[in-house]
């Protein structure tokens, strides 16, 4: 585009973000776009604008954006932005000429949406939402007596119990569609078809139920499944097993069901998760939780990459050991290539060793659960209790001791699920991912970190770019 010129821009952001972005006022100072947000599973988002003279270029960050109508803004991100499935509008005020362009010249811009990722918690009975966003905002949903693992495309939460799997409006609501077809259910996602794939633990086995849960679409047994992620674009299932030493690959599409088509060849340790890299289906991560690690693995060469920490920053007056990673539970790495971590327990530390300027905080009861966020200085914030984030491209890190840069440390619980993706709006680009990447649900709900006098857990989860 040239300033004083532009164009309508519509996009599909990975099957949770419909928008429209257009220009409305340019003058010889700015450019005003109207930015209308559309979505059934999320309220609220965040987004970041870029722009480069061409494609020569690299996409800049430092847009100085003077009004906007999200919650927040941080230099170039914007946070808190409200979407709906009628549609929400935003302006966005983009001050060019402080970039060094002048009216009429050519240049490109885009809009990145930044992960963000969803909590599920449960302290005793009683079963929490929260969202985790920015620089460390944490925002309750809702709690509730029902435990919701995940949220479905139209926004209806999707629970389990002992032996159930149904689907709510509302988790305080009345039930909408549900199956006793299933005995201690421990994981479930709902893929672009609507249909929902279930590990069916009690029973040992994985099946596909109808988006109504009447019927079952396809079933494989196996036994102890502890998680699942699903490729779209190949078809098929990265399954990880209780107490196993590797994570396996296998069909699951109308043509075959259950053939092995890979399986990890690095010793593991109870690995509980493994999840396809946004926009990647041959690259995995694993969540390797015996071992204290994080592998990332390229399936096509068998080559693997170990994390086992992460760097804390200079002024943070930590005890080096809240920088180990300790029994990562489930881990996502984003289009962006920074890499969601959850922890199941985290590590005990004196309060000594804290200063009380600490972003770690925790309710005054003797059970509770503590909840904040580290962040880069260039990643995106979001939230997690079964979901954190630690930023670890493999490109940058190769040994077996390598490291994750971050800044600060959160605790939290169980499960999560992310909305990430990012579109060009000069070039209106529409991104997919594996179905399952807007919902990464732990299946333990063991949430709450432990608070006992003068210990606290520290680490349990955090996000990092």
């Amino acid at each position: 585009m040239s300033i004083g010129s532009w164009s309508t821009i519509s996009g599909h952001l990975q099957g949770d973000i419909s928008y429209s972005l257009r220009k409305t006022n340019v003058t010889l100072k700015y450019i005003d776009f109207e930015f209308i947000a559309f979505s059934e599973a999320w309220r609220e988002f965040d987004l970041a604008f870029e722009y480069r003279k061409d494609d020569s270029e690299t996409w800049r960050t430092d847009a100085y954006i003077s009004q906007v109508t999200s919650n927040y803004l941080n230099k170039n991100r914007l946070y808190g932005l409200t979407s709906s499935k009628e549609g929400e509008t935003h302006l966005i005020r983009w001050e060019y000429t402080s970039s060094g362009y002048l009216f009429g010249q050519a240049l490109q811009v885009r809009v990145v949406v930044l992960p963000r990722a969803r909590v599920f918690g449960r302290a005793n009975d009683t079963h929490s939402i929260s969202e985790m966003y920015g620089d460390g905002k944490v925002k309750f949903i809702i709690q509730s007596e029902n435990r919701c693992i995940g949220i479905n495309q139209s926004g209806q939460y999707m629970c389990i119990a002992d032996g159930s799997f149904y689907i709510m409006d509302s988790l305080n609501g009345d039930i909408v569609y549900s199956t006793i077809m299933v005995n201690s259910p421990n994981y479930a996602i709902q893929i672009y078809s609507g249909n929902y794939i279930i590990s069916d633990y009690g029973n040992g086995r994985i099946i596909e139920l109808d988006p109504e849960l009447l019927g079952v679409v396809r079933s494989y047994s196996t036994s102890g499944v502890s998680f699942f992620d699903y490729s779209e674009e190949n078809e098929t299932l990265l399954v990880s097993y209780e107490e196993s030493d590797f994570i396996r690959e296998i069909t699951w599409s109308d043509i075959d069901i259950g053939t092995i088509m890979w399986q990890s060849s690095v010793s593991l340790n109870n690995p509980h998760s493994a999840t396809y890299s946004q926009g990647d289906s041959s690259r995995i991560v694993i969540a390797d939780t015996g071992n204290n690690r994080i592998i990332s693995c390229n399936m096509h060469t068998d080559g693997y990459t170990m994390i086992n920490h992460y760097e804390i920053s200079e002024y943070d007056d930590f005890d080096p050991q809240i920088s180990l990673l300790y029994k990562p539970y489930i881990v996502k790495q984003y289009r962006d290539g920074s890499v969601c971590i959850v922890e199941k327990e985290g590590r005990s530390l004196d309060f000594g060793i804290i200063e009380s300027s600490s972003s770690s905080s925790s309710s005054s009861s003797s059970s509770s659960s503590s909840s904040s966020s580290i962040d880069s200085s260039s990643s995106s914030s979001m939230s997690s209790e079964s979901s954190s984030s630690s930023s670890s491209s493999s490109s940058s890190s190769s040994s077996s001791n390598s490291s994750i840069s971050s800044s600060s440390s959160s605790s939290s619980s169980s499960s999560s699920e992310s909305s990430s993706s990012s579109s060009s709006s000069s070039s209106s680009e529409s991104s997919s991912s594996s179905s399952s990447s807007s919902s990464s649900e732990s299946s333990s709900s063991s949430g709450g970190v432990a608070l006992g006098i003068g210990s606290m857990a520290i680490g349990s989860t955090f996000v990092v770019g």
